[in-house]
């Protein structure tokens, strides 16, 4: 019998960042759909602000949080 294991880690991005630079910022990540950039990696942090989750758009997750981009 075969044994398959499923693992969803959304914030492993942003985990493994931040192991190298142990700053208590909030972060997140985006990356190109289509023609609009959607966040993929969301940390705690940043998921308390209200338009920062996996799956928005980048420029609301920008307005609602613009200290995360530079």
């Amino acid at each position: 019998m075969r044994r398959v294991v499923a693992l969803f880690l959304p914030t492993f991005p942003t985990d493994q960042i931040r192991r190298r630079n142990p700053r208590n910022l909030p972060m997140v990540m985006a990356m190109q759909e289509g023609n609009r950039r959607v966040l993929t990696s969301v940390d705690d942090a940043a998921r308390k602000l209200k338009r920062t989750y996996r799956g928005a758009r980048e420029a609301a997750a920008r307005f609602a949080a613009p200290a995360f981009f530079r």
